[in-house]
């Protein structure tokens, strides 16, 4: 089994046939779980190659839409639309492993690309909020570029499920700092963009699925604390695509009443 994250994203792995689990000779046996492309298209050059390789599975479990339209086309396969395994995990699991911080009543950005909006946008919640601004994944540009911002570096797991937990907003454009903004039910607002600018799908599908969509920003305009955020309704879909998720693996290491 491969996955999850972008294992699919030949960027990310300079095309590792490893993630694509060339080196299995048994292919009844391989499967993928919320494995993601990370991109809309696959170039040209690499058509052939991801049609090869994607061909060997018997089973593919996707992270995001998009990545479903791309096995159908290459494969003429379906799959199974699957969430991040963060979510298999309930917010009180995820809880007990959180280290709150010793900062109080502060607005938390967590980037994954540089990004001027988010900083901008944190300055802009910061005036309307009272709140200090931390960052985490902080470099040394970003501090001499924002030195207004104080930065943390680094964070262990536990403490980076602490920052978010305990922050009273969530600036972000990383997927899984929209995660678990939503499996804590942060006030949180995303960017939903990747470094090239092109729309992050798989940021796209989750708040698609959870009806989040008003925590997309785009513009400094999009600053405001009136934000619609049901939770409930959220929750309710994430507990569906558990039970399909525990569908999906019954179905495919149980098919013959047996696992592999």
């Amino acid at each position: 089994m491969t996955g999850s994250d972008q294992v699919f994203n030949f960027a990310c792995t300079d095309f590792d046939k490893t993630y694509f689990l060339q080196f299995v000779k048994n292919c009844d046996n391989k499967l993928s779980y919320a494995a993601s492309f990370g991109m809309k298209e696959i170039p040209d050059s690499y058509v052939n190659d991801y049609k090869s390789l994607l061909s060997t599975f018997s089973e593919l479990s996707i992270r995001e839409n998009a990545g479903q339209q791309i096995v159908k086309k290459l494969t003429g396969k379906d799959s199974e639309l699957s969430v991040d395994p963060v979510f298999l995990l309930t917010a009180e699991e995820w809880e007990k492993l959180a280290k709150k911080p010793k900062l109080k009543n502060y607005i938390l950005i967590y980037k994954l690309n540089t990004s001027n909006l988010i900083f901008d946008f944190a300055r802009k919640l910061s005036k309307l909020t009272g709140r200090k601004i931390v960052a985490l994944n902080f470099d040394v540009v970003d501090q001499m570029k924002t030195p207004d911002i104080k930065g943390v570096y680094s964070a262990s797991v536990e403490e980076f499920l602490g920052y978010v937990k305990y922050a009273d907003y969530v600036v972000t454009n990383s997927f899984h700092g929209t995660a678990f903004s939503v499996i804590f039910h942060k006030d949180f607002y995303v960017e939903a963009l990747q470094k090239d600018f092109k729309p992050n799908d798989r940021v796209e599908s989750l708040l698609c699925l959870t009806g989040l969509d008003e925590c997309k920003v785009k513009t400094l305009e999009d600053c405001r604390l009136n934000v619609s955020r049901d939770f409930n309704f959220a929750d309710d879909q994430i507990r569906k695509q558990y039970i399909k998720t525990k569908q999906y693996f019954e179905r495919v290491l149980n098919e013959d009443g047996s696992s592999f």
